[in-house]
């Protein structure tokens, strides 16, 4: 045979007879195919051709099939599962039928069971085993409860009749104090009666023992003087001051009295010449009438002058004549305009005006020139007008570090206004003279003369003047 076929050779004349194909046989993971023919392997092996094993190969974790031509391949490997762990047993795989990771172990955590004298815990798993079984300990027996077991915190043993807990406070009655039994036996330790302590007339007694108030508070003592309006008696009046109740520390009040203050006097109303002021609280006459009282001004009308009273307003003094005094000028006539005079009572001020007819039309002019101003009413700095016109001029805006002094006329300051209003006589050149602001408020000796009946003319060395018109009232 070879790798293809088989034959046989006759041993006589070497012919070849039988002559075939390998057929037959099942290869395997690990062995070719055997001829059924000639019993010879032939072909490859199947990679598949695996023969696995009955029963589960495991570890601890796994279970696997593996081939039994040593193949070395494991299949349907995967880990163990199902099956139940006991107290004592490992679980078993529901696949393989191996025992797998550990035993649970008793579990313990449940209750304490116990009886008189011992505590145990059960296995919570039901394997009925006890487990950390041991005799009650610790604790300590009171007069109404046995020990506790320190362990398993389960009552033991017999009470203790001298086991008392009592209280860190006081119990009290009105007259007396005890501490109880914490324990609720219902036992009184200590007992006395309340002593000691100051009783006043807000609090009681305090007890020296135990802290507690007793007995009565202390009567009142009404010496306190306090003037607030909650003891007020009777309220202040004109002639009479308030009165307050006596109180005691506590602030009760009393029915004694005491003054204090003044009395509010009188008040209100208006007194006149005659009669008294009426008080607006009580209604009584008070003061004295306060007589007729001279008006300082003079009441005239156009005959004479007198004294009013400035309360009752009635005549208090003879009526007398005026007494003028000089006639003064307020308004120059024009050649196209009257002027106008006044003159005054020395006495009371009252006054008369008189008009004064107009000049005589003249056809001569006069020419008036502005430095440092403007002329109301017209736009240059020179402007001829009638003789005797009034013209107004304005300065302009001072210089810096300077401040208007007067207007000049080149010979003196004509006026000190920078508004100034005048009556042009004469040509003229009308300049706005400057100082500086440091020199400002200097004033230079001068020569004061009475120029009029009424007036005061301040004549200053430069050569200006301002005049001063004085009204005097008298009576």
């Amino acid at each position: 045979s070879d790798l293809s076929g088989h034959w046989k050779v006759c041993t006589v004349c070497q012919a070849v007879i039988d002559e075939g194909v390998h057929s037959g046989g099942t290869a395997t993971c690990t062995d070719k195919a055997v001829c059924e023919v000639c019993g010879k392997e032939y072909g490859e092996t199947d990679p598949d051709g695996h023969k696995l094993s009955s029963e589960w190969k495991t570890d601890g974790t796994y279970h696997w099939k593996e081939c039994e031509n040593d193949c070395g391949i494991q299949v349907d490997k995967g880990e163990h599962s199902g099956g139940t762990a006991t107290c004592t047993d490992k679980a078993v795989c529901e696949i393989c039928g191996s025992e797998y990771g550990e035993p649970k172990g008793h579990n313990y955590t449940g209750e304490w069971k116990t009886d008189g004298s011992y505590h145990w815990k059960e296995c919570l798993n039901g394997c009925g085993v006890q487990g950390e079984k041991g005799t009650h300990t610790g604790g300590t027996a009171t007069c109404t409860d046995k020990a506790v077991c320190e362990i398993c915190g389960s009552e033991y043993g017999e009470t203790d009749p001298d086991g008392h807990k009592l209280s860190s406070e006081w119990k009290t009655d009105g007259t007396y104090h005890w501490k109880e039994c914490e324990n609720g036996c219902g036992i009184q330790v200590d007992k006395g009666e309340h002593s000691g302590g100051t009783a006043t007339c807000t609090d009681k007694a305090v007890c020296e023992m135990c802290g507690k108030e007793y007995g009565a508070y202390a009567a009142h003592v009404y010496d306190q003087k306090i003037t607030a309006n909650q003891y007020i008696s009777r309220e202040a009046t004109c002639t009479e001051p308030t009165y307050y109740h006596y109180s005691c520390i506590c602030g009760k009040s009393g029915t004694a009295e005491f003054a204090s203050g003044e009395a509010l006097g009188h008040t209100g109303g208006t007194a006149t010449c005659e009669k008294c002021a009426v008080c607006t609280r009580c209604g009584i006459e008070y003061g004295e009438p306060v007589g007729h009282i001279p008006d300082e001004n003079l009441t005239f009308d156009s005959i004479g002058h007198w004294v009013n009273c400035t309360v009752c307003g009635k005549q208090i003094s003879e009526k007398e004549q005026h007494i003028f005094g000089e006639w003064t000028v307020i308004r120059q006539p024009t050649s196209t305009e009257s002027g106008e005079k006044v003159c005054e009572c020395e006495t009371c001020g009252y006054s008369i005006s008189e008009t004064i007819p107009e000049t005589a039309a003249a056809e001569s002019k006069v020419t008036v020139n502005v430095s440092g101003g403007s002329i109301e009413g017209h736009t240059g700095k020179s402007v001829t007008v009638n003789k005797d016109e009034s013209l107004t001029l304005t300065a302009g805006p001072a210089p810096e570090g300077k401040i208007f002094k007067g207007w000049s006329d080149g010979t003196k300051i004509v006026s000190t206004e920078s508004t100034y209003t005048f009556s042009a006589e004469n040509d003229v050149t009308l300049t706005a003279v400057y100082e500086d602001e440091a020199e400002s408020g200097k004033v230079n000796s001068g020569v004061i003369a009475a120029v009029a009946t009424g007036a005061v003319v301040l004549v200053g060395a430069g050569g200006f003047a301002v005049s001063v018109y004085l009204k005097k009232k008298k009576r």
